[in-house]
């Protein structure tokens, strides 16, 4: 194909990328996207990839600039009168003018806002992204807590003879932070950095399916349970998104369904109960020991496992275990990497446990040993998300 025919096909994509058609497909969606990424990458000249890889910190540091002035939602305003020029957004977020001129010069170049002429310029997808409550969420916690670990491995994996990182007592968060402390405790003495956690993890996968959109719990796992037994436990469940989400699919569970954290988490949830917690039991439990509920028909941990090394996981089954009938099981809700093709918020999300918490995400091979090992049987998965190759494990005891 000639360079010049391909290129003026995709900038005619990129003036009016909504008139592409099978974009509602995630699948041709995420290939799409994926090709292009690529290609850019096949294309990049030596000198630009340096300056690429040298420069990246800025699109953090500049994001999180752009929240906390207020520039994303003064760009996504819904009354807002389109597009914008620099001294409107000056006098709306404070910005020195002479600032913001060279703050949106970049923002262009990163695509993160839209120019649309010399002084001119409008929200686009990304701005929408980096203005909604998870995404500036996101940006502050990262900035906060998971950068700065991050900037540690390299110092990490020296001090250790590159060694795969197994201990959550010393890892590159310890070295990052220049810290003793855990991320968690870290965390708890850290209120600012609290507030962005929470929002953050009930928006990291806002827009994406969740895993009910693919597994038919009735049919799987619901169908003949015990009226009188708890039909959905959410281990470690944070303030309750899952079981509430569950309850919205599954109303005639209600009364049913158990939310299990730690105490403090708890004694949140109780004062100030998110929307549609009514029907939904919060328990205090700790995952170290066994689990006191017994019979449920389904104990389901979501992003609970990747948080720790082998060993840890497995301690942590065994306790869940302690819990199970045989009419019971385990739904592990975590990402199950392939071993070609990994997509890149799987890969990237890999490194980010490796460096917080000496945890890790998993291959099927590498989940199945830890089933194995603590006398569990992986009866199907389901996979319900592209991006991330997200998946439900069904396990029974053996």
């Amino acid at each position: 194909m000639d360079a010049t025919t391909l290129t003026d096909q995709l900038e005619a994509v990129l003036a009016k990328p909504e008139t592409l058609s099978g974009l509602d497909n995630d699948v041709t969606k995420r290939r799409l996207s994926e090709a292009a990424f690529r290609l850019n990458l096949a294309l990049e000249a030596g000198g630009d990839t340096i300056h690429r890889l040298t420069n990246a910190p800025l699109e953090l540091a500049l994001s999180r600039v752009g929240v906390q002035t207020g520039l994303w939602t003064a760009l996504t305003k819904e009354n807002a009168l389109l597009p914008l020029t620099n001294s409107q957004l000056a006098k709306e977020t404070k910005i020195d003018p002479a600032l913001l001129k060279r703050l949106l010069r970049y923002y262009q170049s990163k695509g993160m806002v839209a120019q649309t002429g010399e002084d001119a310029f409008a929200p686009n997808n990304i701005t929408k992204a980096l203005a909604s409550v998870g995404g500036s969420s996101g940006i502050n916690y990262f900035a906060e807590m998971i950068y700065p670990a991050l900037m540690g491995i390299p110092e990490y994996l020296r001090k250790t003879e590159h060694a795969n990182p197994s201990n959550p007592d010393f890892c590159p968060w310890h070295v990052g932070h220049k810290t003793e402390e855990s991320p968690f405790s870290w965390l708890n003495t850290h209120p600012e950095c609290m507030g962005y956690f929470l929002p953050w993890m009930a928006g990291q996968r806002e827009g994406n399916p969740e895993f009910l959109d693919s597994f038919d719990f009735e049919k799987e796992v619901g169908a003949g349970s015990d009226s009188s037994a708890p039909v959905f436990v959410d281990v470690g469940g944070a303030i309750g998104h899952q079981c509430i989400l569950f309850k919205s699919r599954y109303p005639q569970y209600s009364g049913r369904i158990v939310l299990q954290e730690q105490a403090h988490v708890i004694e949140q949830v109780k004062a100030a109960p998110p929307p549609g917690m009514d029907g939904i039991d919060a328990q205090t439990y700790d995952f170290w020991g066994p689990q006191q509920l017994k019979g449920a028909r389904a104990y389901y941990l979501r992003n609970v496992l990747h948080d720790f090394p082998p060993h840890k996981a497995k301690e942590i089954l065994t306790n869940i275990k302690a819990g199970m009938t045989e009419q019971s099981v385990i739904l592990i809700d975590e990402m199950v990497l392939p071993e070609i093709a990994t997509p890149w918020r799987a890969a990237s999300l890999d490194m980010d446990m490796l460096a917080c918490l000496a945890g890790v995400e998993r291959s099927a091979k590498e989940w199945g040993e830890i089933f194995e090992a603590v006398g569990l049987e992986l009866v199907r998965t389901v996979q319900y998300t592209v991006q991330c190759n997200d998946c439900i494990m069904v396990l029974k005891q053996k």
